[in-house]
């Protein structure tokens, strides 16, 4: 297991309400390490997006609050996009993900409906899922509170 500590550049946190935070980055500070991801054929995973463990292989995949077989319970995020390019096959992928950390909840890609505060049936909350994993998400404004 590969792992390694990140520190983002805290200046190009975006304080101002008026923006969207677009130019804020992922993390202020997280340990990532290289896992393997299951990716669906002719799908890309978007940097930022949640992670599932899938309970029977171990392997991580994209996290789904309906899954049954494990990937409900988020347990990484993805670093970098990745895609599989095989219009047929699923394919395991290796990649950065982020394992523990601080980020920002403005970068965190969900499916249509589902927020940090979705609740998965017999889990809780998503977001405290990923707090109880390590993960700690804040929004960009709570997260410059945080570091000052």
């Amino acid at each position: 297991m590969d792992t390694s500590t990140n520190d983002s550049n805290t200046n190009n946190l975006n304080t101002s309400k008026s923006t969207k935070y677009d130019n804020s980055p992922l993390y202020y500070k997280a340990t990532t390490m290289q896992d393997t991801i299951v990716v669906p054929a002719a799908t890309t995973l978007k940097k930022g997006i949640l992670l599932g463990e899938i309970t029977a292989s171990g392997k991580l995949t994209k996290f789904s609050a309906s899954a049954t077989d494990g990937s409900q319970v988020p347990v990484a995020v993805l670093n970098r996009d990745i895609t599989n390019g095989d219009a047929e096959e699923n394919a395991d992928i290796v990649a950065s993900v982020i394992i523990l950390g601080i980020l920002n909840e403005n970068k965190i890609v969900f499916d249509t409906g589902v927020t940090l505060d979705t609740i998965v049936s017999g889990k809780g909350r998503i977001r405290t899922m990923l707090k109880n994993n390590g993960i700690l998400v804040l929004s960009s404004q709570n997260l410059n509170n945080y570091l000052n």
